[in-house]
């Protein structure tokens, strides 16, 4: 790569090291060990008889459940109220195994319904645990980190309750035991460290002082509550993770532990505290850079102490290695665009574009991507100067497009500093609503309905975010959403993606005159454009279905800042490969007036889309007449259907089509299913699919209560509706199940949900009539949280007028609510949309009886799946689509289509563009200009296209394409399951398809074997294809590799494999992965495999390549674990292949290391192409040629400068 001095130089060619990997994985360390300590409420209040609740804590109630059965009335063991009372009646069935607040928080922690199912059985092993109670005057340490967790249950099973609350001290006692107790001997760099603190009341009793030196002050803390001494709890935990003097840099709680040690705060609001009480336990979580929580329940209570372990752990799941990783680039004349990224442990990553000059202009000259070693040499630069900011550094969060961000939009330029004025609208941010039409700024008017953040601060934290601010917001209970300070970065990071150049003027270097811009994708979710001779963006836009649940885009703009967790390590958003078409009519390279452009980026990883512009006319800032995007999406009523996550970039080119017309076309493979990246998911069969929902297609699905864990009272209305007067109460059934149906229990009678005798539902001493109550229902899931968005539909919803119910998103922030009658109370009425993975419901009254009414009942659940996660409706069949470039998104001039929603039912818009599909069934799918090539159909000699079965795994690399007299008259492409297929147009134009070379072993008949997926050889490379006469007769050289680039840094594959499914092998162990060459002949064997070519793993070259199996082709086997992960280059005979090989596991603080090999071979005859290792003779070792340590490393590319020979060099860029 760039930041590299050693260099291989062979035959006039060039190649140079690169460092630091483009895929995440390899980034990846073990699961680290967060330090929790868990701060519990022992007051008083957690043993009020009113707390009583029915659980199912069947276990917990027969083993530990208090023998005497003695809780406190009201507000016991406070002056003046009464003592210990019997509560008569607690028994296991009235109601079912009733518990305290006390015991349910024990319940929680210990064991609920058997001995194994409390948080501390589940995470004692992952998690270092220490236990801190708090009541009365003591806030006494009842378990230290390191305890078994025999120890920390009884310390939990032995706590004693009573008194006050005094939850300031004991908040500040474990933040000074955890600075006092860690240092380098029992904690590492690389753990987090947090504080769980749970109460059911406000604090009270007790003051307590922090030691200096935490927050770089003495802080003074006094318990919260009315009248009560300031800094509050809530000022502490911002002080405990961030810095005085710079808000936006965490702070060092932990002196004695390597590195920078903040200690991030979570909260738990045991019960409806209200008021000020639970005000303060929010500030304390999101000051303390966590989240809180609220429970009314011990289901609740068990989900928040688990949903809280799991963010903590989240938190904790991935270590990345530091450093600048370099992508793709863009060559035009002698200067390089290229893109940088940088990993970061929390929250997305941020890279920038840098552009450099490429060859010297003379000698002496080094500020280029190479440099003179004087004897004629070229070398790669070690510290090359980026020509928008002069900076030699290559740290992806310093000079480039960054920085120019900072200095030219914003006016100054540093982390943390504040920000300017009208900070949302420096930026030329834009984006669209699918079905309308126009674009869409991204500033401080874009409405909350679009972002579809769950609150007006959510809402402006994105837009903070997304403009280059921190996502801290100034005041948002004032109103003020404006960012506090710039962020660390302004710019996403571009890890697959591409870049292009879009010249509008021959040369790119004056600002005054030069019309060029650069585009690139990032994982902020932008297509970013940059002035060409400044650097400076001048626009970014955001595709439309990335804002909302749909299944287009894989995640939603509002989850940016969350990640990694432990569904997700990382969130890409816009990601795929990116091509310009330009039909250059006189040659000059130059987008001249009249000359078509288009421009076509994939949201890859991102999602489930093409978007094209057209570019013919372009000034820097795209319009709505001039520059319309238009998006070819997955989509049920067409072929589409099978369109999967976008990786590859398109191939490009002319047609000749069935018609006898010419068509400018793209070719785009069907993509990636990361359902198949799992170890063990079943790879060499078709695959089921689903029909996606999308925004206009939403699945509107009634599973029943079951699915989503709703009690059935919810979902069975009564029949006829209720319509007399009177109240019947609830008595006879459980209190938690009584309110929630909402409608009469017998006859016809109203149903009366405001009365006394609710008070075990309502915070103590709410039990009067007049006190109303509140009821959490929650959390609601389908499929443990495989759906991105939900909809609850009442059949009818008849409340009192001062009465309402509420749906809150997982992290109960209120998304809507509803009130009094609706629909005359009789008729259907939805909530809004929550986009969330799972929600809540709030019944609260007002406990005035101020009306008849019927209550409500929920009629269906409407959700949006997640991504790949539905039980399958239909099959998905891999495919390769020929589109017309002309008709992307359907007809054009149609505005609706320019800015494009998914089709509706019935609208076939998209199809009428496609031209060619190659698939295994064509199912009768078919647009009115397409060819559909399936097992049906037949060859140019009459054949059934027999091979085209064998199409049942994923296709993600670029096809490759032949082209003769400037068209199109061959497609080949390799698939998941290591296979390599063609189809090829005669001068007729007739077409034929054959699968050309399988990788692994196939079943009888020839169909791919099914197996574990780490278990195949996979390719997901481009084939470098290559006409040759190498085997004696007209032949196309198919060059190509197998890695699993999903698994990088792995060593566990194909090791349920056994050598024999892998045949022709020289390995008498572990099968490996393979580099190599088919010769497309009329004489290849029919299923050809590994064992048909010339295995020359340890021979120095075929022995004839013109006879035996050699006039197949070649292979070489890898070393154990090494995969071709870079796409193979053939230049002048000499054939480059890039591996990588894992070489060390990782560690608690330290990621897997490993290296790259580069190889260099005579193209026909696999021979190496000089003595490498300079021993005086040339044996097959010889053909490894560079490399380096750690990295997987960058492609190999190919420059063709205007002036000089062609190389091949490993600095990890691209050309255009």
């Amino acid at each position: 790569m760039l930041n590299t001095a050693l260099l291989f130089t062979v035959g006039g060619l060039v190649l140079g090291q690169s460092t630091y990997p483009d895929e995440a994985d390899i980034l990846r360390g073990p699961t680290t060990r967060p330090q929790i300590e868990l701060v519990l409420d022992g007051s008083g209040s957690m043993e009020w008889s009113e707390s009583v609740q029915g659980t199912s804590c069947n276990y917990y109630y027969a083993n530990n459940w208090a023998a005497n059965d003695l809780l406190i009335a009201s507000c016991g063991g406070m002056p003046g109220c009464p003592p210990y009372v019997p509560w008569s009646g607690r028994t296991a069935s009235n109601p079912a195994y009733p518990l305290a607040s006390f015991e349910m928080l024990q319940a929680s922690l210990t064991g609920c319904q058997n001995a194994t199912d409390g948080v501390l059985d589940q995470w004692a092993s992952t998690v270092n645990f220490a236990i801190r109670g708090f009541s009365g005057s003591s806030n006494a340490l009842l378990a230290n980190f390191g305890s078994s967790q025999a120890s920390l249950e009884s310390a939990v099973l032995g706590m004693t309750f009573g008194g006050p609350t005094p939850m300031a001290q004991a908040y500040a006692a474990a933040a000074d035991h955890m600075r006092n107790y860690f240092n380098n001997s029992n904690s590492l760099s690389c753990r987090q460290n947090y504080i769980v603190l749970m109460t059911d009341g406000e604090g009270n009793g007790g003051s307590a002082t922090m030691s200096a030196g935490v927050g770089n002050a003495s802080v003074n803390f006094n318990d919260v509550g009315s009248g009560m001494g300031t800094p509050y709890a809530d000022v502490a935990a911002r002080q405990i993770v961030w810095q005085d003097s710079n808000p936006t840099q965490y702070v060092d709680a932990l002196p004695n532990v390597t590195g920078t040690q903040p200690i991030r705060t979570y909260t738990i609001e045991f019960g409806n505290m209200g008021g000020t009480a639970s005000t303060v336990l929010s500030n304390m979580a999101y000051n303390g850079d966590g989240l809180p929580y609220k429970a009314s329940s011990y289901q609740q209570l068990n989900n928040a102490f688990t949903q809280i372990i799991l963010s903590i752990v989240a938190r904790s799941n991935v270590s990345f290695s530091p450093g600048t990783v370099q992508n793709d680039g863009l060559f035009s004349g002698n200067y390089i665009y290229t893109s940088a990224f940088q990993p970061y442990q929390r929250g997305p990553w941020f890279g920038t574009t840098k552009k450099y000059c490429v060859i010297p202009p003379v000698p002496t000259d080094t500020t280029c991507l190479f440099v003179d070693d004087g004897l004629g040499n070229l070398l790669t630069n070690t510290q090359p100067q980026d020509k928008w900011t002069g900076t030699l550094s290559l740290s992806a969060t310093q000079g480039g497009t960054g920085e120019k961000i900072w200095t030219n939009l914003f006016g100054v330029g540093s982390a943390g500093s504040p920000p300017p004025s009208n900070p949302l609208r420096r930026r030329k941010i834009l984006t669209w609503r699918p079905g309308t039409s126009g674009y869409i700024a991204v500033d401080d008017t874009y409405p909350m309905a679009d972002s579809l953040a769950s609150t007006t601060c959510a809402h402006y934290s994105l837009l903070n975010k997304l403009h280059g601010f921190t996502p801290a917001v100034n005041d948002c209970a004032n109103n003020d959403y404006s960012p506090v300070a710039f962020d660390a970065w302004p710019l996403g990071d571009t890890v697959h993606g591409d870049t292009v150049i879009l010249k509008y003027t021959k040369n790119c270097e004056n600002p005054a005159g030069d019309r060029c811009w650069v585009a690139t994708v990032a994982n902020d979710g932008m297509l970013h454009f940059y002035n060409g001779a400044t650097g400076v963006e001048t626009a970014a836009i955001i595709p439309g279905h990335l804002w909302s649940a749909n299944d287009i885009g894989i995640h939603q703009l509002k989850d940016l800042a969350d990640q990694p967790n432990l569904s997700e390590m990382r969130r890409f958003y816009f990601d795929g490969g990116v091509r310009l078409y330009h039909v250059d009519t006189n040659a000059n390279g130059v987008i001249d007036t009249g000359e078509t452009a288009k421009l076509i980026a994939g949201l890859g990883r991102g999602g489930r889309s093409y978007v094209l512009w057209d570019v013919s006319t372009f000034n820097g800032i795209p319009t709505t007449g001039q520059n319309p995007p238009q998006e070819l999406m997955v989509d049920e009523d067409s072929p589409y259907r099978n369109l999967r996550e976008t990786w590859a970039a398109p191939w490009i080119g002319r047609y000749r089509h069935s018609d006898g017309n010419l068509y400018d076309v793209a070719i785009l493979p069907s993509g990636h299913d990361r359902d198949l990246d799992i170890p063990t998911a079943n790879l060499g069969t078709l695959v089921p699919g689903l029909p996606p929902p999308g925004d206009t297609k939403t699945t509107s699905q009634n599973l029943g209560c079951s699915a989503f864990g709703l009690d059935p009272l919810l979902c069975n209305p009564p029949s006829p509706p209720i319509s007399n007067s009177g109240c019947v109460p609830c008595t006879n059934l459980d209190p938690l199940t009584c309110p929630l149906g909402l409608f009469g229990v017998t006859g016809p009678t109203y149903y009366c949900y405001d009365w006394p005798g609710w008070a075990p539902l309502a915070p103590p001493p709410l039990n009067t009539f007049t006190n109303g109550y509140d009821v959490l229902l929650g959390p609601y899931s389908w499929s443990g949280g495989s759906a991105v968005a939900y909809r609850v539909v009442f059949a009818h919803f008849n409340l009192q007028p001062g009465d309402y119910i509420s749906v809150l998103d997982s992290h109960q922030n209120e998304v809507g609510r509803l009130t009094g009658q609706q629909n005359g109370g009789t008729s259907p009425v939805s909530m809004p949309w929550v986009n969330d993975s799972s929600f809540y419901l709030r019944l609260v009254t007002d406990g005035v009886d101020d009306a008849p009414s019927t209550g409500f009942s929920v009629q269906r659940i409407e959700f949006v799946r997640r991504h790949g996660s539905t039980p399958p409706s239909t099959t998905w069949r891999p495919s390769i689509f020929v589109q017309d470039l002309n008709r992307w998104n359907g007809p054009t001039g149609n505005s609706a289509n320019n800015f494009p929603s998914r089709p509706a039912a019935g609208d076939t818009r998209q199809q009428s563009g496609l031209l060619l599909r190659i698939t295994s069934d064509c199912e009768g799918l078919t647009g009115p200009n397409e060819l559909c090539l399936d097992t049906n159909s037949f060859n140019a000699d009459a054949t059934p296209m027999a091979d085209l079965a064998y199409m049942t795994c994923p296709i993600s690399a670029e096809p490759s394409a032949l082209v003769e007299g400037g068209l199109l008259t061959a497609i080949y492409w390799g698939d998941e399951c290591g296979q390599i297929f063609r189809a090829s147009r005669d001068s007729s134009g007739a077409w034929s398809t054959r699968r050309l070379l399988r990788t692994n072993q196939a079943q009888a008949g020839g169909a791919p074997i099914v197996a574990a997926s780490k278990d195949l050889r996979r390719i997901f490379t481009r084939l470098e294809l290559v006409l040759s006469t190498c085997n004696g007769g007209r032949a196309v050289g198919v060059y190509f590799g197998t890695g699993n680039v999903q698994r990088p840094a792995e060593v566990d594959e194909f090791t349920t494999t056994a050598p024999a499914t892998f045949p022709g092998m020289q390995a008498s162990t572990k099968p490996t992965d393979l580099m190599g060459v088919v010769w497309d002949h009329y004489a290849l064997p029919q299923d050809a495999g590994p064992e048909d070519l010339e295995n020359i793993t340890s021979a120095v070259q075929v022995a004839d390549p013109r006879s035996g199996p050699a006039v197949n082709g070649w292979i070489i086997e890898l070393k154990a674990d090494e995969k071709v992960l870079r796409d193979p280059v053939v230049l002048d005979g000499v054939a480059y292949f890039k591996t990588y090989r894992p070489l060390g596991a990782a560690t608690e603080c330290n990621p897997a290391v490993g290296e790259e090999f580069i190889y260099a071979m005579n193209n026909c005859t696999g021979r190496p192409i000089a003595d490498s290792n300079g021993n005086g003779s040339i044996t097959a070792v010889d053909r490894h040629v560079g490399g380096s340590a750690n990295d997987i490393g960058g492609d190999l590319l190919l420059f063709t400068p205007q002036k000089g020979e062609a190389f091949v060099t490993n600095a990890n860029t691209a050309y255009q």
